[in-house]
């Protein structure tokens, strides 16, 4: 890699053990690859900090460091990574996965000589397809929707966004800002995108278990209501896929899920009746079905979800 071809940012907080994992998993390889890492950490406390300092005295001089204040929204700090660092590509990741250099870095490589504008990595094929090549943002959109709101599926041309753009974006999606922000860049219907179908492109961190959405008992907010919000918004040019975006999170409402969020506190009556219309909406489970879930007793939710095997 060229000199700020890539940058690899990793938004974090409170997660001091999910970076030291992250870290001791992805370095050598970034610093072998001249790859850059920047961590941009809004954390309560200095751990996190502690442990990047560590490494950047072992001489890893490819690793950066960002402090936020803990209020610090995920929007306002990676503004700071699209905006101005004069870095060509970012690969926007999370600290709960680990993206795999050793195995993905041979085919960015590759993407990028192409001159892409965005790669993106899936778990899933496409119309049996595992390599997709888009020059439409209508097709794109639909069929990499799901796919683009996952970190570390999505390497994009970072000197395309502008201040301006992402500001806009901040304002008009809220905490959708960056998935958003993916087809805000290409209304005018062109593209020039690919994705690739891995069936491990990342590792799990073994320190991370839930969500944050899942951990705080809003999943169904932020997966029905909000992302419907947003689809609602993106620009008219999206129209004609709007409805089949409305599901794109299909495999959420199947029963195991169903159980296993009415058992782990993401689905009760309250929270039913209160999205009910977002459930309708992106679903296509009767209101019966859901009703029956709310209203069987925790304990038996709880083995239902058990035998079905997914407690989350």
């Amino acid at each position: 890699m060229d000199k700020q071809e890539l940058l690899i940012a990793i938004p974090t907080k409170n997660h001091p053990k999910y970076i030291m994992y992250y870290l001791s998993k992805i370095l050598d390889d970034a610093l072998r690859l001249n790859i850059d890492i920047l961590i941009l950490d809004a954390s309560d406390d200095d751990a996190t900090e502690k442990t990047v300092e560590g490494r950047t005295r072992g001489g890893y001089r490819n690793l950066y460091y960002k402090r936020y204040p803990r209020t610090a929204t995920l929007e306002e700090r990676l503004i700071d990574v699209y905006v101005g660092t004069g870095y060509k590509y970012v690969w926007l990741c999370g600290d709960g996965v680990v993206v795999n250099l050793r195995k993905d870095i041979s085919i960015v490589e590759n993407e990028i000589q192409k001159g892409r504008q965005i790669i993106v990595f899936g778990q899933y094929k496409i119309n049996d397809k595992e390599y997709v090549e888009y020059t439409s943002s209508i097709d794109f959109c639909l069929d990499c929707f799901s796919q683009n709101t996952y970190f570390g599926s999505v390497i994009l041309e970072a000197d395309l966004v502008t201040k301006e753009l992402f500001v806009y974006c901040q304002k008009k999606y809220l905490e959708h800002a960056v998935p958003a922000l993916y087809y805000e860049l290409f209304r005018d219907g062109n593209i020039r995108a690919v994705y690739i179908y891995q069936s491990l492109f990342f590792d799990a961190n073994p320190y991370k278990k839930n969500s944050i959405a899942m951990k705080e008992g809003r999943t169904i907010y932020a997966f029905a209501h909000l992302f419907y919000e947003t689809i609602q918004k993106l620009p008219d040019c999206y129209n004609i896929i709007k409805k089949e975006l409305y599901r794109w999170q299909k495999a959420m409402y199947d029963w195991g899920h169903l159980w296993a969020m009415r058992a782990n506190g993401n689905l009760n009556l309250r929270i039913y009746w209160r999205e009910r219309k977002y459930l309708r909406l992106s679903s296509d489970k009767k209101g019966i079905v859901y009703l029956l879930i709310v209203l069987c007793p925790h304990k038996l939710a709880k083995a239902i979800a058990l035998i079905e095997d997914r407690i989350w």
